[in-house]
Parts: C-alpha cells; sequence; structure tokens
C-alpha cells in the first residue's frame, strides 16, 4: 500500500525543511482552521491557464504555433474534515508569469495624441531621485518639451468619506503651492505609488484627479469632467489599482507569500527557468469548484465595483492592472471586459455597455450619467445621433425597453407605492423612460423577450414626434435636471376594456398575464411595482406600442421542433409579428404620462388573440413621456 498522506500536521512539521511545505503552512494557517486537525485530507488541482493571443480583429494569416501563449499554472488546495459534510475551501496558489514588456512597446506603433488635461502633475523624471513634484498646465507642460508629451492617467478609489478626507488634493487655498512644489513623500500612498510606476517607464507627467482638478471648485470640475474620457483614452497607459480599496493604501506593496522553484525540462535541457508560487487566499475562506480566469482572484474586488472606474477602464488603450499577486496589460485585442476603443461602435454595443454598467456603486447617485459622459461622448462623434439621458434617439424604440430584474429574496413594492414614489419630490436623477432613473442592474428586454437580439428582427412602430433633455451643466452627455419624449403611436386605455390579470406561471416574479373577457390570455406585463387587484390606480394604466418583432420561441421550435407542428410553422412562415412596449400612469397635463413597466404580445404564447393582431383596433395618440 502507499503511505498515507502527511495531513496538516504533517506539513507543519515538513515545513522546517521543505520550502513548499511552508508555503503550504503558511496558506494554512490564513484559513483559520487547527492544524492538529485529525482525519482530514489535503488535494491539490492543478490548471494550465491559456491565453489567445490573436486579436480579435486580425483572425487571417496567422501562425498557429502563436495563437495561444501560456499565463501560468494555478492550483488550489482544498480539504475536508470527516465530521463534515462539505469541502472546505482552504486556499488558492497561483503561478504567473512576468508580463512581456514588448506588449507595452505596442503602444509606440500609435500616432501620438495631441491631446494634453489641463493640468498634470510633472515628476521630472530626468532625476529619478527627486522627491519633489509639481503641478503644470498643458502649456508648460508643451512649452518644456517642445513636442507632445507622454502622461499616465491614475484610476483608484478613494475610499469611504474619512479615507477621503485624507486624500491630497489641490484647492482653490493651495494651487499656487502646487504649482510651485509637491513633496511626494507627503502625499497618500496611491499617488506615491503611481508615481513610482510612471518613473520605472520613464513617463515624466502624471494625472491624478485630486490633484489635476481643483477640488471644491464646481466650476473646474464640471470643466474638467466633461473631458474624463479624452484623459483616459489619450494617456499613453492607465495604471489600475485593482488590489487596494483606498487612497491611502499601497497598491506596490501587497504582501504575498512566493516560492521561487527553479525548472529544467527533461525533454530539452536547454529550456530552463522558474516558476513562481504565489499563496493567496480568498477573504471569506471559501472557494467554489470553479476554474476561474487567471486575473479573476487578482483583479476582482471594490475598485471594479465603482461607477467613475468603469469609464476609465473602458476608454483607456492601455490598461496596467495590479493586483494582489499579479500585474497583467491590457491592451487592443487582449481586453476582457468592457473597452470602447475595441468595440464596434453601434446601439447594440451600447446597450452592452449600460447593463454592464448600471449595478457599478457610485457615492453620489446623481452622477449616474455624468459618469459615462466620456464614453457618450465618444459615441456620439460615431453614431452621430442624438443623446438623450442614457439613450440615443435613433434606438428608443428599443432601447425604451428596458426592465430591472426582480431580487428573488425581496419583497417588490406595490404598484401603488411606486406611483406615489415618482409623483413625489424625489431627488431627480433621470426622466422615468430613462434606464438611468432605476437603481441597481437593468436589461434591455424582459426575461425570455429580447427584441434587442438581432434574430428578434425588431422594427418601429411609433413616431417620435420630439424629444428633449433640460441639461444640468456644461456638458451635453452629463447630470439632467428633466425630459421628455413625444411620441404618436397606438395606445390602448384600460378604462376602456375589462382586463383580468394573474401572476405568470413559473416565470420570475413581476410577470403578470393579461386576459381580456376572462379568456386566454392576450399580453403580458412587467410593472416596476406589483399590481394590486382592486387598485383603482390599475384602469388608469396606458400601454404604448413602441414596437413589433418576429416571435423568436415559433422560429426556435419550428428549426428544432416537429415538423408536423403545423400552427408554430405556419405563424413562422405567415410572419406574424409580437408586438411589445410602455405601460404608463398619468402625471400632470394633458396626455402626460411616466413609465411604469413594459408590455409584450407574443404570437404563439398569447394565441390566438396575441401579436400586433391584439394592437389592431388601438387608437393612435400623441403622448408625452417625462
Amino acid at each position: 500500500m502507499p503511505p498515507a498522506p502527511p495531513g496538516p500536521a504533517g506539513v507543519c512539521r515538513s515545513a522546517k525543511n521543505c520550502d513548499f511545505c511552508k508555503l503550504l503552512e503558511t496558506q494554512l494557517r490564513k484559513t483559520g482552521l487547527p492544524l492538529d486537525f485529525q482525519g482530514a485530507w489535503i488535494r491539490v488541482e492543478l490548471f494550465y491557464c491559456w491565453r489567445n493571443r490573436i486579436c480579435q480583429n486580425q483572425v487571417d494569416d496567422f501562425d498557429s504555433g502563436d495563437a495561444f501563449g501560456l499565463l501560468g499554472l494555478k492550483a488550489r488546495v482544498c480539504g475536508k474534515l470527516k465530521q463534515e459534510d462539505k469541502f472546505t475551501g482552504l486556499v488558492w496558489l497561483k503561478f504567473t508569469i512576468d508580463a512581456d514588456e514588448a506588449l507595452l512597446k505596442s503602444a509606440d506603433n500609435k500616432p501620438r495624441s495631441t491631446f494634453l488635461p489641463t493640468r498634470l502633475v510633472d515628476l521630472g523624471c530626468y532625476d529619478k531621485s527627486s522627491q519633489f513634484a509639481r503641478l503644470v498646465t498643458k502649456e508648460e507642460a508643451y512649452s518644456e518639451r517642445r513636442t507632445f508629451p507622454m502622461y499616465v492617467a491614475l484610476s483608484y478609489r478613494w475610499g469611504s468619506l474619512e479615507q477621503a478626507a485624507t486624500q491630497t488634493k489641490t484647492t482653490p487655498s493651495n494651487i499656487h503651492d502646487r504649482m510651485t512644489s509637491i513633496n511626494l513623500q507627503a502625499v497618500s500612498k496611491v499617488i506615491q505609488d503611481a508615481a513610482i510606476v510612471c518613473k520605472l517607464f520613464g513617463v515624466r507627467y502624471l494625472w491624478v484627479d485630486a490633484l489635476c482638478i481643483i477640488q471644491g471648485d464646481m466650476q473646474d470640475w464640471e470643466r474638467e469632467s466633461t473631458n474624463m474620457g479624452n484623459i483616459f483614452r489619450n494617456a499613453y497607459f492607465t495604471i489600475g489599482t485593482a488590489s487596494i480599496n483606498s487612497c491611502n493604501e499601497s497598491f506596490l506593496s501587497q504582501n504575498a507569500n512566493t516560492l521561487e522553484v527553479p525548472f529544467v525540462s527533461r525533454i530539452d535541457p536547454k529550456v530552463k527557468g522558474t516558476y513562481r508560487l504565489i499563496g493567496s487566499h480568498h477573504e471569506d475562506g471559501n472557494s467554489n469548484c470553479i476554474i476561474y480566469s487567471e486575473d479573476t482572484e487578482n483583479f476582482e474586488g471594490s475598485w471594479m465595483s465603482r461607477g467613475w472606474v468603469f469609464q476609465e477602464i473602458a476608454m483607456s488603450s492601455r490598461l496596467l492592472k495590479f493586483g494582489r499577486t499579479m500585474v497583467i496589460l491590457e491592451y487592443e485585442g487582449s481586453r476582457y471586459g468592457f473597452s470602447a476603443v475595441d468595440s464596434r461602435v453601434d446601439y447594440s454595443h451600447w446597450r452592452d455597455l449600460v447593463e454592464s454598467y448600471s449595478d457599478r456603486e457610485l457615492t453620489f447617485e446623481k452622477d449616474k450619467l455624468l459618469a459615462i459622459s466620456g464614453l457618450a461622448r465618444f459615441y456620439a462623434e460615431h453614431l452621430k445621433d442624438h443623446y438623450l439621458a442614457g439613450i440615443w434617439k435613433s434606438d428608443l424604440y428599443i432601447s425604451l425597453f428596458w426592465y430591472k430584474p426582480p431580487d428573488p429574496y425581496s419583497e417588490r413594492r406595490t404598484l401603488h407605492s411606486l406611483i406615489n414614489t415618482i409623483t413625489s419630490h424625489r431627488s431627480y436623477i433621470a426622466p422615468s423612460w430613462s434606464w438611468a432613473s432605476e437603481k441597481g442592474y437593468i436589461e434591455f428586454g424582459i426575461w425570455g423577450f429580447h427584441p434587442k437580439v438581432l434574430e428578434y428582427q425588431a422594427t418601429v412602430e411609433c413616431n417620435i414626434i420630439e424629444a428633449q433633455c433640460i441639461l444640468g451643466q456644461l456638458d451635453p452627455f452629463g447630470i439632467v435636471h428633466g425630459g421628455y419624449i413625444r411620441i404618436s403611436a397606438k395606445v390602448l386605455r384600460l378604462q376602456k376594456k375589462e382586463f383580468l390579470f394573474t401572476p405568470t406561471p413559473c416565470w420570475q416574479k413581476g410577470h403578470y398575464d393579461w386576459y381580456l373577457d376572462g379568456e386566454t390570455p392576450v399580453m403580458q406585463t412587467f410593472l416596476d411595482g406589483n399590481p394590486r387587484k382592486g387598485d383603482p390606480k390599475n384602469n388608469q394604466l396606458v400601454f404604448l406600442l413602441l414596437g413589433s418583432c418576429n416571435d423568436y420561441g415559433i422560429k426556435a421550435r419550428h428549426i428544432v421542433g416537429d415538423d408536423n407542428d403545423e400552427t408554430g410553422n405556419d405563424a413562422f412562415q405567415e410572419g406574424k409579428r409580437c408586438a411589445y412596449g410602455l405601460v404608463l400612469y398619468p402625471a400632470q397635463g394633458a396626455n402626460t404620462f411616466y413609465r411604469v413597466g413594459l408590455f409584450s404580445s407574443q404570437v404563439q404564447n398569447h394565441k390566438p388573440h396575441g401579436g400586433l393582431k391584439f394592437c389592431k383596433t388601438w387608437e393612435v395618440e400623441a403622448v408625452t413621456i417625462i
């Protein structure tokens, strides 16, 4: 029989003479489990991590031998106690290879940008030992270099209000001092580290919001916030501080237990080098049996969850992310998340952007539109369309059809309370028809019905007469104080019809089937608040037709289903269309409404009266939605 494994206690004893066992012991201690527990075992799982090195837009004429590159190995150490019928996640070990410096040199192949931020921190990299810097204007930077100088942008999280209060700032009272001298040993940790990175790469100028925007000067903030997208888009690279939670922490001084293991290939002794094992640990002590990508554990955290950071990442041409145990360079063609500079610029990608951004955290909810104003400006340059509080005018017939998926673990508000909220004097973020008016994650479409998808072939069934937003500041893509859309469309008023509604069986809560005269359902709704039977407010609801689309369910059943299914087959061949639109509630003013939900009438699910057939007798009206 093979010898029994040493167990946790044996690992601790072996740690005196074995570096690998010492690394294991260190990580085991972090779990908080007793090292002398009996009847336990440890399992080590190894995974190879690969990255596709082919640029997404260059799939022709490539050497397949260079298609993939080894990022490293990942090892998970799991343990099990006899008295517990579950696995206890103990530790992650991760091996990574050093980033290839040649990747960063790809920036040299791009034309040098002529853009500079209004102010920059001049680190004077000609003297790397100097502990002093100073704030300069872009005009000074131009005149000193007589060329278009490079700069690095810093993306980080300020932290809590208490932590943010300690951040090193430029204010109206000290800006003249900042233009003379900044002691780099006296600034916050995150700025100190950013200065070190700049000097290592020989980049003289650094942009950091706390120093380059005059804090407490609202006019300067409004002016600079309109340039935020350009600042990160034109930076030589952006420093992403994924491993820290506040400005007072160092992203270069992350403590990690490491072990260097020499390697010589038995196949070809000329192949030799060093493996670097890095011990890391989930803060909650748990690990799921999932093979994560090589950067997940390192780069998930509070920095990635911030609303402003979303735009900073998306607009950066090159992003150098500092994790807890590794550094990754993301550049054109190698981005994992959303990137504006790498993506096709169209309405579909804008909707994808909004969905990814919608649940990001903001210290001030009023910044919801402002925090992506740079992205909106970038899209406006390409789309040549009118921007309306997070939505493009030519895409209204699809982008107005959004919803907030219900939380399965919490009670939903009622329609009555929703109406009371939107009609009260609440803090204004956006018009009711904009996704920005809703706090939290949103999707375009509703569960099981997505006209945004190409296969649905959605077409417009309404006419936008006029659409405007009342801007709150200089930035036409930022804060709004009001807005309206005037639409001519087919409308159904409930006072003229007698409907019954019941929750849709086996669907997410919030979805209701509506029956006409007690017969089969003719439509499904998702309201932003649950309707209550007998509530007189229900009779004031108005349904407005936005668009029509194929019944994708019919198409799918026709392709994979029974060829003898004549009902579905005929419906698909006849080109019958589903109907979808908004549910409205009256506001002050003639024919003026708030948006309170969505409806869809589908050919197959609501046969025989569903689809555009259901809307055939609706009357065309001109209504205003605010």
